[in-house]
């Protein structure tokens, strides 16, 4: 596993989660399927919009973490998102989790494949692919 982003600040979206109580598990840290909750949300923030006009879907095609640190309520978290690849019909997403002290706490990667109703991959809207571009990430990986 190769950690290529290590800083919130070489995401170009991020976004403020405050931890809640029933997000710790029975070993009182924040329970691994909660990030990818947080990557769900983090990515249909920027989703949303541009589907919200179109006859499209966007479909998780894959989805995987790596952890580093725990965290835990009450912790406010940042959770950074950038655009690692950008294909035609596919946006592969790079996301980070860190803690109140910058510490990276947890590296995910989500595809999410463009579709028309019958759940059929197609090409993104240009209008998709454009806002997309803006969050291609740009810092060299390690």
């Amino acid at each position: 596993m190769t950690i290529t982003k290590q800083r919130l600040q070489d995401f170009p979206f991020t976004l403020e989660y405050r931890t809640r109580w029933s997000d710790n598990d029975a070993y009182g840290h924040m329970n691994n399927a909660k990030y990818l909750e947080l990557f769900d949300s983090i990515t249909n923030v920027v989703l949303e919009p541009l589907l919200k006009t179109s006859s499209q879907i966007a479909l998780i095609v894959h989805a995987d973490a790596d952890y580093y640190a725990s965290v835990a309520y009450p912790e406010v978290l940042q959770v950074g998102l950038g655009v690692s690849r950008l294909g035609r019909s596919a946006v592969h997403w790079e996301l980070g989790v860190f803690s109140a002290t910058g510490t990276l706490a947890c590296m995910g990667r989500y595809v999410h494949v463009f579709c028309n109703k019958s759940q059929k991959s197609e090409a993104m809207s240009s209008l998709s692919a454009q806002r997309l571009q803006e969050l291609v990430l740009t810092t060299p990986s390690l």
